[in-house]
């Protein structure tokens, strides 16, 4: 019944005789709906390849989309209004903004850092004096039987406040009279003597290293995350880590107390062992702890296990905090003067300076230079920022920048409603301007005209006040009116183009590699697609055959019919001449029916 192909009814009527016939109509050939493992394995594979292709196709698409985001679109209209912007703004740079006043900029700086550290010694001072001076009150009422009340307490507490406050402005007064910086200098004794590193002076003896210079050599004195490392790793190996002028690494191990070398690295190894042991419990039994203890337990009592170590390394921390506090404002000796310790952009470059073949370079004593002999510090940097900022440079270069991003915008706006389209379905992705490659060459073209018109006028005005560039005042004057913020800007825009390049031969290479990828793919579906054909063919050859063979039986049986009827034929003719002669009437009419 599976290879039926029809079925159906018919009445036939003879004289008046009625037939019902049904008829089923089968094939010649046995046909099989049902694919063979091989079909559904190829099937299978052409259906897997379909899915890739459709994922292959998705991420096409994105790269695309990103193609066309690093693409400069840009065109005559966008490179004229870019520099036009960069002119305009340069031009106003130069007769509005004019040169830095960065003497007056050190000098703003060095008084809120020196009123930072003495505000903070004198809070330490306060309340370690008031701890103190407490406990001696409490003790001295206990010996008289007398309980001081919570009034008296907070009474006498804020009594020595007063006192030591009065003290500092006294200092503080007769520093105005007389110039002095006593003030300064007994807030810098007070926070060297509150956070102390025991590394501090292991630079002493050491060869390519001294007093002026150890801040810089000496990593733990670096406001940086290299340099609190450093602090850590000092405070619990009793190590210091200093690398010289020449760039050659200087290890020193500081002898210390047992007890509190004891007291620093207990905590770190009460952890530690805590720590292991969680984890090796884990490690043997973490299927039935998984279903016992609920995940955020299991992550607080790991946390309990490191506390230990946390606090330690929080204190460790909060010290050398306290103690670049300290050195900030210079020495003791030197309060407001002495070298503090060194920025994060000379740090930075100290750092790179350690690091091979760097330090084989000259670059190591470059940077020693630089905090030497022109004592660029932590001071030295955060007053050349605050001059930028109080020159107000920023304001002609925010001033290009939103100029630039505004025209984009309102241009790309209009071209989207210009080309028919609803509020709701603008690509805001084009229009707004930023993250694209038009924009950045309209920013990295404005920006460029912008620092070009400033450089030359800055030459232009120095070379008028100093003459030529032989004169080392010239150089001087030129770096003071230089548009430190428009350089920046620039060399961000040129960066940004730079990487927006890169990134877009790297998204092209990939779609290349993606491409070629489906097409491998359409080549395995052409060969899959081939071999069922084969298959298919195979099956049509066989039904071939089938058929041929279910013809010639069909003739045969045809034959063998046409041999039967003929033998009854002639049998019949001799049963019509006896029926002619025993009755001529029937023999008329069956004569009528069967001739």
């Amino acid at each position: 019944m599976n290879n039926l192909i029809a079925q159906f009814q018919e009445e036939i009527a003879y004289g008046e005789d009625h037939f019902k016939v049904e008829y089923e109509i089968m094939p010649l050939v046995a046909i099989s709906e049902k694919m063979s493992p091989k079909e559904e394995e190829i099937v299978h594979s052409i259906h897997l390849i379909d899915e890739q292709q459709r994922l292959l196709d998705e991420k096409i698409g994105e790269l695309n989309n990103e193609i066309d985001r690093l693409t400069n679109h840009a065109d005559g209209t966008d490179y004229l209004v870019a520099a036009s912007c960069g002119l305009l703004c340069g031009l106003f740079d130069s007769f509005f903004v004019g040169e830095i006043d960065y003497a007056k900029s050190f000098e703003k700086v060095n008084e809120k850092i020196n009123n930072y550290v003495e505000k903070k010694s004198e809070e330490i001072r306060t309340k370690e004096t008031v701890e103190k001076a407490l406990k001696k009150k409490i003790e001295s009422a206990k010996k008289k039987g007398v309980k001081l009340s919570k009034e008296e307490i907070n009474s006498f507490k804020k009594q020595v406040a007063e006192t030591i406050k009065t003290k500092y402005n006294k200092v503080k007064a007769a520093d105005e009279r007389d110039g002095t910086l006593n003030a300064l200098r007994r807030a810098i004794i007070k926070l060297e003597e509150h956070y102390q590193l025991p590394l501090d002076n292991a630079f002493k003896g050491m060869k390519g290293v001294n007093a002026a210079s150890h801040h810089l050599d000496d990593l733990a004195h670096h406001p940086t995350f290299l340099g609190m490392m450093a602090a850590i790793m000092g405070s619990l190996l009793r190590t210091a880590i200093l690398v010289d002028k020449n760039g050659k690494w200087h290890f020193k191990f500081v002898k210390t107390n047992p007890k509190e070398w004891a007291e620093m690295i207990l905590p770190i190894i009460i952890s530690g062992i805590l720590t292991w042991i969680l984890f090796h419990v884990k490690n043997k039994k973490g299927d039935m702890i998984d279903k016992k203890i609920p995940k955020p337990i299991q992550n607080i009592i790991l946390l309990l296990a490191e506390t230990p170590a946390a606090i330690k390394i929080i204190e460790i921390v909060n010290n050398w905090m306290g103690h670049l506090a300290s050195d900030m404002a210079g020495s003791n000796s030197h309060p407001g003067a002495g070298m503090g310790v060194p920025g994060l952009f000379l740090s930075a470059l100290k750092e790179i300076a350690n690091i091979p073949p760097f330090n084989y370079s000259g670059l190591p004593k470059i940077v020693d230079d630089l905090y030497e002999k022109h004592k660029l510090d932590l001071r030295a940097e955060l007053g050349y920022i605050q001059g930028v900022i109080d020159s107000r440079q920023w304001l002609p270069v925010f001033a290009g920048d939103l100029l630039v991003r505004l025209f984009y915008f309102i241009k790309k706006l209009v071209e989207e409603i210009k080309s028919g389209k609803k509020l709701k379905d603008i690509n805001w992705r084009a229009v707004i301007p930023f993250n694209n490659r038009t924009i950045a060459k309209m920013m990295l073209l404005e920006s460029g005209v912008f620092s070009a018109i400033d450089i030359a006028d800055a030459a232009i005005r120095s070379a008028l006040k100093n003459g030529t560039s032989k004169n080392p005042l010239f150089w001087k004057d030129l770096v003071l009116r230089i548009n430190i913020v428009g350089v920046g800007r620039f060399a961000i825009a040129l960066g940004t183009d730079v990487a927006m390049g890169a990134k877009l031969n790297r998204v092209r290479e990939e779609r290349m590699a993606l491409v070629n990828k489906k097409l491998l793919y359409q080549d395995a579906i052409i060969y899959y697609n081939q071999e069922l054909m084969w298959i298919s063919a195979e099956k049509t050859f066989e039904s071939i055959n089938s058929l041929m063979d279910s013809m010639e039986q069909t003739i045969r049986l045809y034959n063998n019919i046409i041999e039967q009827i003929d033998q009854k034929w002639d049998n019949a003719e001799g049963i019509l001449v006896v029926i002619k002669r025993a009755d001529p009437d029937y023999y008329h009419e069956l004569s009528k029916d069967l001739l």
